[in-house]
């Protein structure tokens, strides 16, 4: 995913989104994590981005999915 179509992608979901909402990069790293991560996972922004997705979530399957593809997790 292009720099300037990622950045769209943050405004859109950051704005009306009441889900915890994730955005990785082709290498499963976090680059946008929303308030409700924050809240649900107990961490602080700045200590998700830069982190792998499976460190966070180990059941995630990140090969099943193509670029732009939205993947739903569900949780407890």
């Amino acid at each position: 995913m292009d720099w300037n179509n990622h950045l769209e992608k943050e405004k859109e979901i950051s704005s009306g989104s009441s889900d915890a909402t994730i955005l990785v990069n082709e290498s499963g790293v976090i680059s946008f994590a929303n308030q409700q991560v924050c809240e649900s996972f107990g961490y602080l922004n700045h200590e998700l981005i830069g982190e792998k997705l499976l460190n966070l979530m180990p059941g995630a399957n990140l090969q099943a999915s193509e670029e732009g593809e939205i993947i739903h997790q569900f949780g407890i």
